[in-house]
């Protein structure tokens, strides 16, 4: 079982982490993971790009499981992705490194387009253990999980 701890907070407003707690990053992973190994549950963590910029081999010893909140969108994905990879593995080389993939409706047209996700996917496939596709303002993702799933050649029933 798993135990995921998702620390986010933006200047502004939008939050949900309490500012200090995530102001002060490190240790507030480092104490949710004691807290998860603690009770028999593997870590994972879900950290936003900026904090993986930041924290990624700081936080790397402590984690089972990295979902990478990477933008599919961000210039030069893929070095971003393998460069994130690169640094949690060189520290934890057990750890799994996921990557989020999220069609976000509210964001520009490329951004929900499947094509530009699979083609995102396909260029850090080979570096990555695992992605999420992650929906919260998209509302029918089925035909878009459809499309992504023919595009990386998974059979679908």
């Amino acid at each position: 079982t798993h135990l995921a701890y998702d620390p986010e907070w933006f200047e502004g407003g939008g939050s949900i982490t309490p500012e200090a707690e995530y102001k002060d990053y490190v240790n507030s992973v480092i104490t949710a993971s004691h807290y998860a190994h603690d009770n028999g549950f593997d870590f994972v963590l879900t950290p936003l790009y900026k904090d993986i910029q930041a924290y990624d081999k700081q936080f790397a010893p402590y984690v089972d499981i990295v979902v990478l909140q990477i933008p599919h969108f961000v210039p030069y994905y893929d070095i971003a992705v393998e460069t994130a990879v690169q640094n949690i593995k060189s520290v934890n080389p057990n750890a799994l490194v996921f990557v989020q993939l999220i069609p976000r409706d509210r964001t520009a047209e490329a951004n929900v387009d499947p094509s530009t996700i699979i083609s995102s996917f396909k260029s850090i496939q080979d570096h990555v253990d695992g992605v999420l596709l992650f929906y919260y303002d998209t509302p029918d993702p089925v035909p878009i999980i459809g499309q992504f799933y023919d595009g990386i050649g998974i059979p679908q029933n």
